[in-house]
Formats: structure tokens, sequence, C-alpha cells
């Protein structure tokens, strides 16, 4: 799969007008892995974790 640009899922959360939190709720992303899912969203954004797939489909609906 190809990598995901982490600057294009913090462009299209903060076009969608979403804080981090509401993000979270609406994806929904859970804790995991010792972090918090405002954590995980972060990692994503910052490109220290790549997105699966499915977590993709989910963030464009």
């Amino acid at each position: 799969m190809p990598e995901v640009n982490p600057a294009i899922l913090s462009w299209a959360r903060n076009s969608a007008g979403l804080s981090r939190e509401e993000a979270v709720a609406k994806l929904p992303l859970k804790g995991a892995f010792g972090k918090t899912a405002i954590e995980r969203l972060e990692d994503l954004e910052s490109g220290a974790a790549a997105p699966t797939r499915p977590m993709l489909v989910k963030m464009a609906k």
C-alpha cells in the first residue's frame, strides 16, 4: 500500500473543522499500545505511525 503523507491527514482534519478530540470520537479511534486515542492520532498526523487501509477508509468517510 502506498504511504500517506501525514501532513495530508492533519490538513484533512483541520479542513473538516474537527479538533483532535472530535476526530477521535468520529473515527472511532481507541487507545492501544499504551497510548491514548489522541496520542495515536497525533502519531498518525506526525508520521510516527502509519494508518491502516481500513482506518483510511473511515477517515475518508
